[in-house]
């Protein structure tokens, strides 16, 4: 018979890590009082549960008590990032990397302000909390599907509706303490939560009665203010209490892995969609060799389009087409079965072509999009959009690796598409989109006229005030009056004290200058 004491490890689920088997010894002012058995689904919090809530409440007050993006949401999001590692006390590598990364990405709020960087930084913020305390104590980071990655995602629902009964119960009694201390306990507070309301009854008509016992409760804070307060802290204290039950899950059964093989697509199915995607490929492959020969062009003008409009027509649809294909490979190579050696040849067969043809598509969608941009100039969007068909290029790759060489036992795919997207996005903040778009504008006319210096100053963020600062000496009278007048048609608000930012100190500077030199 099977010892059922023994853990048998499934190389597609997480697991707990060999190395993570409890020691005979234990320490038991290390172990709190009523830890679960190894068999246990969650563990209980302890001491540092506590502190790693203060911490992230008062974080997350500060990050939401600003006008916009700056230190105090760096600090924030990295003292939510500290809260993590000292509550969860992560054990597993990737889950150390992941909360690693949040700092990193969470600096650049104090360095860009353009919404083009800090929506996707807070979003990756975010994603890698959660991911890390998903995996804070066991399984493999590159052994993960994207079904699971999403599912990770998707049961932290449950644990903020379940945060508050998770954690509260570390006031239980520790072990050496009597039965009488603990009712004492109770008693105290339970006379707290009694007393407490009654007495904030009391000192309110005591204050309305007289200005002087008043005076002692006047801290100079509004309502309102003092309303928000509470708000930001009881919602950062929540969501961190979330964060620490989902750590707090050893043995992971809300995501366990049961047989998928009736839930499997056989191998003919994923190879016959395959098929299908390259047929469409390859057709459109013969047309694009067609367009070398002057075709595009003819049809193009026959149908009223001139070369621009052509290529920003077809842009948007060849991306869309990538990403669908993205999605359907990534499918049939995670959730069709392999099949017999013929067809798991073929499925390789396919998928090479697949991404072989999808690549040389994308290629001509950042052709079409280059000579768009030659004609109109850089925009935010253009811009973005190119870096996105790069990105998926490279994803090609990797699902084209993925093709010829298998899992071989690890579902490392949809983690590493991730990883990929996070350093592309830290590439991007070192880059400074908005700079590269302006100098990009500025470097000349564009072929249908001059630089749209309009859309530079009201469009772009405080990222590109300083770029554009350097050329405008350069500049005519009128270009200038033009800059100027829509970068000063809408001034920002004041930043506090404590939340600077190295973009908006930039562009307050240039304000200054050039909005009271031309009259603004």
């Amino acid at each position: 018979m099977t010892d059922p004491s023994v853990h048998h490890a499934d190389p597609n689920t997480f697991s707990t890590s060999p190395t993570a088997v409890a020691d005979p010894v234990v320490d038991p002012a290390r172990t709190p009082v009523g830890a679960p058995a190894p068999n246990d689904a969650r563990r209980p919090p302890d001491r540092w549960v506590l502190p790693a809530v203060l911490l992230a409440a008062a974080g997350t007050d500060l990050a939401m008590w600003t006008t916009g993006p700056g230190l105090a949401w760096s600090i924030g999001a990295t003292a939510v990032a500290i809260a993590v590692a000292i509550g969860a006390r992560p054990t597993n590598r990737p889950a150390q990397l992941l909360l690693a990364a949040v700092p990193l990405l969470a600096i650049w709020c104090t360095v860009r302000t353009t919404p083009w960087l800090i929506a996707p930084d807070v979003i990756a913020v975010n994603a890698c909390l959660l991911l890390s305390v998903a995996v804070a104590h066991g399984g493999r980071w590159f052994d993960q599907t994207l079904l699971r990655l999403t599912l990770r995602l998707a049961v932290f629902v449950e644990d903020l509706v379940m945060a508050p009964d998770w954690w509260v119960p570390p006031l239980r009694q520790r072990s050496g303490r009597s039965a009488r201390s603990s009712a004492e306990r109770r008693a105290t507070w339970l006379g707290i939560v009694i007393a407490l309301p009654i007495v904030v009854i009391l000192i309110a008509l005591l204050a309305s009665a007289d200005v002087v016992f008043a005076s002692f409760f006047d801290l100079g804070l509004a309502p309102d203010v003092v309303a928000r307060h509470v708000v930001f802290l009881l919602g950062g204290a929540w969501v961190m209490s979330a964060l620490l039950r989902r750590a707090s899950s050893d043995t992971d059964d809300s995501l366990g892995s049961p047989s998928t093989d009736a839930l499997r697509a056989s191998a003919g199915t994923g190879n016959i969609v395959l098929a299908g995607t390259g047929a469409v490929f390859g057709l459109y492959a013969v047309s694009r060799l067609l367009s070398l020969t002057g075709t595009a062009e003819h049809i193009a003008t026959t149908r009223g389009l001139t070369w621009a409009e052509y290529a920003r027509t077809g842009f948007f649809q060849l991306l869309a087409v990538a990403a669908i294909t993205l999605v359907v490979m990534v499918a049939v190579i995670g959730w069709c079965a392999p099949g017999t050696e013929r067809q798991a040849a073929r499925r390789r067969l396919l998928g090479l072509a697949n991404a072989a043809l999808i690549v040389g598509i994308v290629i001509d969608a950042i052709h079409r999009l280059a000579g768009y941009q030659d004609a109109y100039g850089l925009t935010m969007l253009r811009l973005y959009s190119s870096a996105f068909a790069v990105w998926i290029g490279i994803v090609f790759v990797l699902v084209a690796v993925a093709y010829r060489q298998g899992y071989r036992g690890r579902r490392w795919l949809a983690p590493a598409i991730l990883c990929t997207a996070l350093v592309s996005l830290l590439g991007m903040n070192i880059a400074d989109p908005e700079a590269i778009v302006a100098d990009r504008n500025l470097s000349g006319p564009t072929k249908a006229g001059e630089t749209d210096l309009g859309y530079l100053g009201s469009s772009l963020s405080d990222d590109a005030v300083g770029t554009v600062a350097r050329r405008l000496p350069a500049m005519t009278a009128e270009d200038q009056r033009i800059y100027v007048e829509n970068l000063c048609w809408e001034r920002p608000a004041e930043r506090e004290w404590f939340n600077p930012n190295a973009a908006a100190a930039d562009a307050h500077r240039v304000r200054a200058e050039w909005c009271e030199r031309l009259g603004s």
